[in-house]
């Protein structure tokens, strides 16, 4: 018994099209760019890996594996709640590099700067309008998808923070 063809959906509207175009004729991109541009054009062409396997001449799985990662790539709407979430973070450890913040910062100071910092950012409109904003992206209906609180989360080195704040 044959299983049914899995279709991976990739929305692209026609600036995305064009761009995958241009690379896809591209002399001067990498060559796994422009492979990857091929493919996919291929498959928004005609939605079968083995026949975009075919006839790009790689292997179903290069052909599958692509499309996945393609099917997970960044939208802008999750591309600026990132900003937005880094942009909170920097001002929060200010003037420190959020990254580097375990190595000149005591940990009690840490304890209050996240205990500041988680709630404002659960809170902020901006981040409940950009966590919308990535759901509608993904076709999810505001009447039908609950939203909870974006969790921010952390992670510091093993004997850092051990506080449970993290």
């Amino acid at each position: 018994m044959v299983a049914p063809r899995r279709v991976i959906a990739r929305p692209t509207d026609a600036e995305q099209r064009q761009r995958l175009l241009e690379i896809s004729r591209s002399r001067t991109e990498p060559t796994n760019r422009v492979e990857r541009a091929r493919i996919i054009l291929a498959y928004l062409h005609d939605p079968s890996a083995y026949r975009v396997a075919r006839t790009i001449r790689v292997t179903q799985q290069t052909v599958t594996r692509c499309l996945e990662r393609a099917a997970v790539s960044p939208t802008l709407e999750m591309l600026a709640l990132v900003k937005h979430t880094c942009g909170m973070i920097e001002e929060g450890f200010a003037p420190l590099d959020p990254q580097r913040a375990h190595e000149s910062l005591a940990v009690e100071r840490c304890a209050e700067i996240l205990s500041a910092l988680k709630p404002s950012y659960i809170h902020h409109p901006r981040t409940k309008k950009l966590i919308q904003r990535v759901l509608n992206a993904f076709g999810c209906s505001s009447e039908k998808t609950y939203q909870d609180v974006p969790r921010l989360r952390c992670a510091f080195p093993k004997d850092y923070l051990t506080t449970g704040i993290a």
